[in-house]
């Protein structure tokens, strides 16, 4: 896999799955969209919240549509932890 589609690939199959971005910020995507595994995980890592940490984990070894899987998996199981994801994906802006 190419360094550089590591986010691109995340997103693909986030939303493949049905998860939306709709309502991230559009610099939160384009980190995301940008993002080799190596800044993936160091953009990951800034937030801090339950789902950022399980994810942050999981991001330094799976390939980006597993991770993806598990941030909806998390999304799937508490209402509540889907503020807690968008909320750490749109803390990957900048930095």
């Amino acid at each position: 896999m190419a360094a550089e589609v590591f986010g691109i690939r995340f997103l693909a199959e986030f939303q493949r799955l049905g998860g939306s971005t709709q309502s991230w910020p559009a610099s939160a995507v384009k980190a995301i969209e940008e993002a080799d595994r190596r800044r993936f995980v160091a953009l990951l890592s800034k937030p801090s919240s339950p789902i950022a940490s399980d994810l942050l984990v999981a991001a330094h070894t799976v390939e980006p549509e597993t991770l993806a899987r598990k941030a909806l998996e998390h999304v799937h199981r508490s209402g509540s932890e889907w503020i807690a994801l968008v909320g750490a994906l749109a803390g990957m802006q900048g930095g």
